[in-house]
C-alpha cells in the first residue's frame, strides 16, 4: 500500500463509517481515508442523507494526511469534470471558478 494515487486521480471506494465531519472510506486499493461533508455532494446534504455504510462511491483524490490517509471528494459534478480530462488540474480550477459564480 505504499503507492499513492496522484492528486486528481479517480478512486473507487466503499463507505466504512462516519465521523462528525464526514464519512470514512476504504479505496479499492486498500487505503483508508475520508470524505469531508463539504466534499460529499453538489450542494449541502444533511447527515441523515450521507451515503450508507457499504455504499460504493467514485471520488477524486485531493491529497493525503501525514499519516497516509487518503482525502477524497465525491461531488458528482467534480468527479465528472475530472474523470475524462486530459488536464485534471486545469479542469479542477475551472470547476472551482464556475462553482463560485
Amino acid at each position: 500500500m505504499d503507492e499513492r494515487q496522484p492528486r486528481y486521480a479517480i478512486a473507487e471506494c466503499v463507505v466504512t463509517g462516519y465521523a462528525p465531519w464526514g464519512i470514512l472510506v476504504t479505496t479499492d486499493a486498500g487505503r483508508h481515508g475520508w470524505v469531508a461533508a463539504e466534499y460529499l455532494a453538489d450542494g449541502t446534504i444533511r447527515r441523515d442523507e450521507w451515503p450508507a455504510v457499504g455504499t460504493r462511491l467514485t471520488g477524486v483524490v485531493l491529497g493525503y494526511t501525514h499519516a497516509g490517509r487518503i482525502r477524497l471528494a465525491t461531488i458528482p459534478s467534480y468527479v465528472a469534470a475530472l474523470r475524462d480530462s486530459t488536464d485534471p488540474a486545469a479542469a479542477a480550477r475551472l470547476w472551482a471558478a464556475e462553482r463560485r459564480h
